[in-house]
């Protein structure tokens, strides 16, 4: 179990946190995304392997399969206020490059990471580090 400030990884920037694997292991990132303001969202992730983005566990990118290089996958839709419940699925197959990106972008603006004052670790983070 560990931390992270973004959700935007590649392989400088999880080294440390995956004991140095570098192949065939899987990641699970949850806790919840705020919205502050209602309007026209679109999400994209961009993965390498397969990557799934879960709200409410409702799936709304899939970006699955085992991929020679990074691929994005985006998808737009009318979002209101509130916190939703976040699951961000990610697996790296054969070694080569890591890369897992989450974006967004309000009403037709620039796409850009989700910044971390919208993210918040799950309700129990404390009897998953122990």
């Amino acid at each position: 179990t560990f931390a992270v400030d973004m959700l935007n990884l590649n392989e400088s920037t999880l080294e440390a946190e995956v004991a140095g694997k570098t192949e065939w292991f899987g990641l699970h990132f949850r806790g919840s995304l705020n919205v502050t303001a209602s309007g026209d969202y679109t999400f994209c992730i961009n993965s390498d392997d397969g990557a799934q983005f879960y709200l409410d566990s409702n799936l709304i990118l899939d970006n699955d399969g085992a991929n020679d290089s990074a691929q994005e996958v985006c998808e737009s839709f009318a979002v209101e206020p509130g916190e939703d419940m976040l699951d961000l699925l990610k697996y790296q197959g054969a070694k080569g490059p890591f890369v897992l990106e989450l974006t967004w972008q309000k009403d037709g603006g620039k796409k850009a990471a989700i910044p971390t004052k919208f993210l918040y670790p799950p309700s129990d983070v404390a009897d998953m580090a122990r």
